[in-house]
């Protein structure tokens, strides 16, 4: 074999056993908390959803939802 079949071998096995070794490391799960956090209430919004970076959501006791978007001041 030339050195180009076995490099390719290597790096091909290599990278076999990476991903081999990361679903066996993801498939393993965590035992759970015996003190689960609780989320924070923000009073009046129970649910708060991120929309994106400029842009959150939030939904009231009664169902109604609103969008809050950020205003940068260079803008």
């Amino acid at each position: 074999m030339t050195m180009f079949a076995l490099g390719f071998l290597f790096i091909s096995l290599f990278t076999l056993f990476v991903g081999i070794a990361a679903m066996v490391f993801v498939g393993f799960d965590a035992q759970p908390s015996e003190n689960p956090r609780l989320a924070k209430s923000t009073g009046t919004y129970p649910i708060v959803r991120r929309i994106n970076t400029e842009i959150i959501e939030t939904v009231d006791k009664r169902g109604v939802v609103q969008q809050w978007q950020k205003i940068l001041a260079d803008r």
